[in-house]
């Protein structure tokens, strides 16, 4: 950085001190309606790809904008987008800018912006987990041979006027539509990031109702624009990522030492259970797997928390394509199967806990504890131990499962079940012999050209997972943020996977 770039960065910064401390602001608003939030601890700006996604997914919702809203009932409908439908007779997504969109540098917003904004991450190096929601569009796969960026040279993506282009894609994919209303997609100005698409060559420009206005280390300051004054939610917002910094709301972390009071999204986020490991001799085994569903006694323990509601299935009640079907605990039942699953119940078998916990305390560990409580009701005497890594040892014929956590807070269904297929994330837990079923319901399910297809195949999916005890599913997880009660009113409805902070709603001096 040079030292006209140091010059500006200390101006912007000496005027945010100001803008923050003064009793008034150039936006007209007090100190009050200044919003310190975080989302991780790890020192790094929420723009960083190496930080949390959740971090990502609401700053870049803030300050990048988002293409499509997700609604609570799991409808989309355009948001910077003027219109995005699927056009049956030609399949293909139609996405069109809003009229006079401009970028927080001033620059008018071209139908290459879209273009650029949806293909980038194909040509970017470093972290760009942004191409799992897009690869399914035509050509993006072949984007290696392409070298540097080029404009249009995407098979699956057309102008078709100067506001509007199509999509079309490898496969059906009905939820498209979803993966453009989560934060990792939104507008960008190229001119505006280094040779890598994924670096800012100063502060993240974007359309979205905040503007950045200065970044320091560990920290980074949004403010929102002065156009947009009207808009909902705080007039400013502080990004902070350093530890021990006193702030007023924190998204998607552990409880704070300091006094905050929980506040709840629409949603789940995630849901726990226990996965089998596929190389143990007993993980094949049916008879097994069911009869750990009917040991375990969910709604005993989702009692531990309020933050838990029982499952009985991999699907959480934010996704289309679940079943009414439930577990019932029958201890009876579960001995039977036991008997017959070829269990040693003078044995003592090894299972995990929740990844990445060195020791279990809390809640945690009464869950570890009562599960453990549960399945000996049924003679399975079991030795927890920690675990560092989210999947087994191919070498690894010891661990009979792990209690763990897997997340659900997107739209779309069937990743839950790719995750299944995916050789590097869950594969470890499909029962051997398995593979081709799940291959070919997957197959089909992503031929599905509209959404009541989908459902249905989604459907079919769910059926499988339950009928065969996959997975012994207990408990999703709520939605968590942590709120100053004596700064922050209300978050307003949370139901995306980010926090939409122009809902939040802070306390004035007065009230």
């Amino acid at each position: 950085m040079g030292n006209v770039e140091k010059i500006i960065l200390n101006i912007f910064a000496t005027g945010l001190l100001l803008l923050i401390f003064l009793p008034t602001t150039a936006l007209g608003r007090g100190v009050d309606d200044v919003l310190r939030v975080k989302f991780a601890e790890d020192g790094r700006h929420p723009f960083d790809p190496l930080t949390s996604g959740f971090s990502i997914f609401s700053f870049s919702n803030a300050v990048l904008g988002k293409l499509v809203d997700l609604q609570p009932n799991l409808t989309t409908k355009p948001a910077i987008l003027e219109n995005a439908f699927w056009d049956y007779s030609q399949k293909q997504y139609v996405l069109r800018l809003a009229n006079n969109l401009k970028f927080h540098n001033g620059r008018l917003v071209t139908i290459e912006d879209l273009y650029f904004s949806l293909v980038r991450f194909f040509y970017a190096t470093g972290r760009v987990d942004q191409v799992a929601f897009l690869r399914n569009i035509k050509g993006v796969r072949t984007t290696s041979s392409f070298g540097k960026y080029k404009p249009w040279a995407i098979e699956g993506i057309k102008r078709i006027d100067g506001r509007t282009l199509a999509v079309k894609l490898d496969s059906p994919g009905p939820s498209f539509l979803y993966n453009l209303a989560n934060g990792w997609v939104g507008l960008v100005p190229k001119e505006e990031l280094q040779a890598d698409l994924v670096t800012w060559k100063t502060y993240p420009i974007g359309v979205g109702d905040y503007q950045v206005v200065s970044v320091n280390q560990g920290r980074t300051t949004i403010c929102k624009q002065a156009d947009r004054k009207s808009a909902p939610g705080p007039g400013c917002i502080r990004f902070i990522s350093e530890p021990g910094v006193q702030v007023d709301l924190i998204g998607f972390g552990a409880a704070p030492e300091n006094e905050m009071v929980k506040a709840y999204g629409r949603g789940p986020v995630g849901f726990s259970g226990l996965f089998f490991n596929r190389n143990h001799p007993l993980a094949s085994s049916f008879a097994l797997r069911k009869a750990f569903n009917l040991l375990v006694n969910r709604k005993l323990i989702s009692a531990a928390s309020s933050d838990f509601t029982p499952i009985h299935q991999v699907l959480t009640s934010n996704f289309y394509g679940r079943l009414r079907s439930t577990y019932s605990q029958d201890v009876g039942q579960a001995k039977h199967l036991l008997r017959k699953s070829g269990i040693d119940l003078s044995k003592t078998y090894r299972a995990y806990w929740f990844t990445g916990r060195r020791e279990l305390r809390g809640t945690d560990l009464a869950i570890q504890q009562m599960v453990q409580k549960q399945l000996a009701t049924g003679g399975v005497k079991l030795s927890f131990s920690a675990s560092g890594h989210p999947t087994f040892d191919s070498t690894d014929r010891e661990t009979l499962f792990r209690l763990d956590d897997r997340g659900t807070a997107f739209p779309d269904p069937l990743v839950i079940f790719k995750a299944f297929d995916a050789p590097a994330f869950l594969s470890p837990f499909l029962p051997k012999g398995s593979e081709g079923d799940l291959k070919r319901m997957l197959s089909s399910a992503t031929t599905s050209h509209t959404m009541s297809a989908r459902i249905a195949t989604a459907e079919v999916l769910s059926k499988y997972f339950f009928d065969k005890a996959i997975v012994v599913p207990l408990y999703e997880r709520r939605a968590v943020y942590w709120v100053n009660e004596h700064r922050v009113q209300s978050i307003g409805d949370q139901h995306e996977v980010s926090l939409d902070l122009s809902k939040v709603v802070l306390k004035r001096a007065t009230d």
